[in-house]
C-alpha cells in the first residue's frame, strides 16, 4: 500500500542528492555511498512501521467496540492549508479510513475516503483517489474485503506522485500522521482503566519499538524545519515510554495517553 509509494519517493529523493563534478563529469562516489546508505536506512525503517490498515487490524482484534468519538472529523479538512498540515492529516485520515473500513462502517468509509482524496489532490498526488474509486467503494459497500482491496490498490497508485514530485519529507509526514493516529486511537479505546483491555495495553507498550524506528526515519529528513519540530516531539514521547515498565501502572499509562493526545492535538486543530 503506502509502502510502495514511500519507497519509490525515497529512491527519487536520495538519487537527487547524488552530485556530479561538473569539471570532469566524474560522479562523487562518497555522495553516492551516503545516499545509498540513507536510502537503505529509510527502507528498513519504513518496512518496520505498521501501516494504517495493520494498525486498525490490531485494534480490531483487541476486543473493542467501534466508536467514531475519537476520529478526526472530516469537516475539519478545510482547515488544513500548508503542506505540513495536509500531509499529516492525510496520514491521520488514512488511519481513520482503515479503522472505519475494518469495522464495516459503510457511510463513514465513503466520507473518509472522499476526505483523503481532497487532501491528496491538494498535495498534488494526482489520480491516487479518483471518482471511479469512490464509485467502486459505493458499489461494494456491503463487502468489507473488497473495500479493503480497493483501498489498498488505491494507495499503490503512485505514478503521478512519483513523476511530478521528489518529496521524501511529505511522504514522511504522511507516515507520521498515520502512526500517531493509530496510537492515539489505541490509547483512547483502552478507556479510563488499563484493566479494561490489558491486551491492547500490551500492544501499545510494544509500539515503543516502532517509535524508535519512526524517530530514525524523521532524523533522515530533520533538516526540514517542519520535520525537525516533529522529531523533537517524538523524542519527548520516547522519554515518556522510557519510564514505562511492565507491569505498567495506571499513572504511567495516563502520562503516555496525555502525551500522545497533546502531540496529536497539534496536528488536527
Amino acid at each position: 500500500m503506502k509502502k510502495n509509494v514511500f519507497l519509490s519517493i525515497v529512491i527519487i529523493f536520495m538519487l537527487s542528492a547524488c552530485v556530479t563534478e561538473n569539471s570532469n563529469d566524474v560522479v562523487n562516489t562518497n555522495n553516492i555511498n551516503e545516499s545509498e546508505q540513507a536510502y537503505e536506512k529509510a527502507k528498513m525503517i519504513f518496512y518496520s512501521l505498521p501501516s494504517p490498515i495493520e494498525t486498525a487490524m490490531i485494534i480490531e482484534t483487541a476486543d473493542v467496540e467501534y466508536t467514531n468519538e475519537f476520529l478526526n472529523p472530516t469537516s475539519k479538512v478545510s482547515y488544513y492549508s500548508t503542506t505540513k498540515e495536509m500531509a499529516l492529516n492525510l496520514g491521520i485520515y488514512s488511519a481513520d479510513l482503515s479503522y472505519t473500513t475494518l469495522f464495516d462502517q459503510k457511510q463513514e468509509t465513503i466520507n473518509y475516503l472522499a476526505t483523503s482524496k481532497k487532501l491528496a489532490d491538494q498535495l498534488g498526488i494526482l489520480n491516487i483517489i479518483s471518482d471511479t474509486t469512490l464509485q467502486k467503494i459505493e458499489d461494494n459497500i456491503g463487502d468489507k474485503n473488497k473495500i479493503l482491496n480497493i483501498v489498498s490498490e488505491t494507495f499503490m497508485n503512485s505514478s503521478a506522485y512519483l513523476e511530478e514530485n521528489d518529496r521524501g519529507e511529505t511522504a514522511t509526514l504522511i507516515v507520521l500522521g498515520g502512526w500517531i493516529e493509530g496510537l492515539y486511537l489505541s490509547v483512547q479505546l483502552v478507556g479510563s482503566s488499563i484493566e479494561n483491555n490489558p491486551e491492547l495495553v500490551t500492544i501499545i507498550l510494544e509500539q515503543k519499538f516502532s517509535l524508535e524506528d519512526l524517530i530514525g526515519l524523521l532524523e533522515i529528513f530533520k533538516a526540514n524545519k517542519d520535520i525537525e519540530l516533529l522529531y523533537e516531539q517524538l523524542k519527548e514521547l520516547k522519554d515518556v515510554y522510557s519510564k514505562m515498565e511492565e507491569p505498567i501502572s495506571q499513572d504511567n499509562f495516563d502520562m503516555l495517553k496525555s502525551k500522545i493526545s497533546e502531540i496529536r492535538a497539534g496536528y488536527v486543530n
